[in-house]
């Protein structure tokens, strides 16, 4: 439209500009599935950021302080980002003041307060979600912790930058031996998917979890029910012991 105006206008000679049509991500359940972990995947990469962070490897490896402080802020933000199903953005900007964690039936839980200005949908919303040791743990780490303060400050008191966070990422996805996370676009986003799925395989309610990731249920449902292939077919195999029921029918 800007385009078109200024063409009218005189100010340049260019009538319009021509894109490539935009689809929206994850639609597709077969790239959904590739663009995410699979269980075994994730295991990897979690005893990965445990080896990738250790003294023993900061030792090895000759790392001061701050470098291995900012290979604990990748790490978190990986394990922080699969637990709470938030955005990259909105991960990336959040603050220690709109981070409250506490304990519930033995587990570490936490509330997050998703500002507006951070989300993709700009809409505010409060969550309860699992990961609060991992915001204890990074909390005990920081130097940085006040409430205006990121949670993902470096020591250096600069906000860790986008680059830094993915140069490690592409660190730990060679350690954990995921070769083709490339061509699979697997990225920190991969979190968000993986989180969402293992919430509906533990039969989730869907309405609750669209309200925690700040998605709509239709898209939701339309985008995550059908990309797990695995669930589909544990379903097809369940047995059913109605009487009245033939094995046989398509039910």
């Amino acid at each position: 439209a800007l385009c078109k105006w200024a063409f009218q206008e005189g100010l340049h000679s260019i009538p319009e500009y021509i894109f490539p049509p935009i689809t929206r991500r994850g639609v597709d359940a077969d790239s959904l599935r590739r663009s995410t972990y699979t269980d075994d995947e994730y295991r990897r990469v979690t005893r990965a950021l445990i080896a990738y962070t250790s003294a023993k490897t900061a030792a090895r490896e000759h790392l001061s302080e701050e470098e291995l402080f900012v290979r604990q802020l990748a790490r978190h933000f990986f394990l922080i980002g699969a637990n709470t199903m938030m955005r990259f953005g909105e991960l990336y900007q959040l603050k220690w003041g709109n981070v409250e964690t506490y304990t519930a039936e033995r587990q570490r839980l936490v509330t997050i307060n998703v500002l507006a200005e951070t989300s993709k949908v700009r809409q505010s919303r409060v969550i309860k979600v699992r990961g609060g040791k991992h915001f204890d743990r990074l909390r005990k780490l920081s130097r940085h912790t006040k409430k205006n303060d990121y949670v993902f400050t470096a020591h250096n008191a600069e906000l860790v930058t986008r680059d830094a966070l993915y140069y490690h990422y592409a660190q730990f996805m060679a350690l954990a031996g995921i070769t083709d996370w490339k061509q699979r676009n697997l990225t920190y986003y991969s979190t968000r998917h993986y989180g969402i799925t293992k919430r509906l395989q533990s039969n989730a309610n869907p309405l609750t979890l669209s309200k925690v990731c700040g998605t709509s249920l239709k898209h939701l449902t339309e985008t995550y029910y059908h990309a797990d292939l695995t669930e589909q077919e544990r379903a097809a195999l369940s047995r059913y012991t109605t009487e009245n029921v033939n094995l046989d029918s398509p039910l």
